[in-house]
């Protein structure tokens, strides 16, 4: 049995950078089909007569070429995707020393806090939330500090960033960037007061060190939807937005998907 395929990833022609978002369209007779991307599974839903699915390049990936394998009962097909060169460059900051030195029961909580975040983080509902594009939680975006750069606090390394930095006032309002169901509403060491939206097929959307918080775990949202007021909560030299995107429990470039 032939089937018909077009396939595009949506970043630029075939290329992305490290901790990019790209989307894979496929026309297709079937619709059950699923994609391989390294070790990532990137599941589809349908749009009118189109299959789309979301991927991320992992952090860590080398640059070079990859194949994205498409898989359904009939037909195996793929195609390929260039991993570009990408340099982070490095911030060195000073926070308050409680921020980076902690006693054994503040590091025992942090852990927990961890711990608990990825595994909100790593659950995937197997069905899309949304509907319609991803959009800005700010009513004004300026990155104040960007993706994947290397971050050393009072001298020491703490990995790298792993979201982007927004200029906020304390008191602006934050909005979901797009439909989706509330999996975490805490206050948490570092983060300090935060929300994640999980979206479907993977995607979650992480806002942290709010001053206030709005909605409850649990809560059904839409695209807009005001969430908490923006502030200095947990582990941060100014108020902020520190705006966190994670697929298939990777940590992505958000700015990759909002239109």
């Amino acid at each position: 049995m032939t089937l018909f395929f077009i396939i595009s990833l949506c970043i630029s022609p075939s290329e992305v950078n490290i901790g990019d978002v790209f989307r894979v369209r496929v026309v297709s007779k079937e619709n059950d089909i699923k994609a391989v991307f390294i070790e990532d599974t990137i599941r589809f839903v349908k749009r009118d007569t189109i299959l789309v699915g979301f991927g991320v390049v992992p952090y860590k990936t080398e640059p070079g070429n990859y194949w994205i394998k498409l898989l359904s009962k009939n037909v195996v097909d793929s195609i390929l995707v260039t991993i570009l060169p990408t340099e982070f460059p490095v911030e060195t900051l000073i926070v308050a020393d409680t921020m980076v030195k902690y006693t054994p029961k503040t590091a025992k909580r942090i852990k927990n806090e961890r711990e608990n975040t990825v595994d909100v983080i790593s659950g995937a509902t197997p069905y899309i939330l949304f509907d319609g594009e991803f959009t800005p939680p700010l009513s004004g975006i300026m990155v104040t500090s960007p993706y994947g750069v290397k971050r050393i606090m009072n001298g020491i390394e703490k990995g790298f960033h792993m979201g982007v930095d927004l200029k906020a006032k304390k008191g602006d309002e934050i909005k979901a960037c797009n439909d989706g169901i509330v999996a975490l509403a805490q206050y948490y060491y570092l983060p300090g007061r935060c929300v994640i939206i999980d979206h479907g097929l993977g995607i979650y959307t992480y806002y942290i060190h709010l001053d206030s918080i709005l909605v409850r775990e649990g809560d059904t949202l839409k695209r807009g939807e005001i969430i908490g007021y923006a502030g200095s909560s947990g582990r941060v030299t100014a108020p902020h937005l520190h705006l966190g995107l994670y697929i298939n429990s990777h940590p992505a470039n958000p700015l990759s998907l909002i239109e």
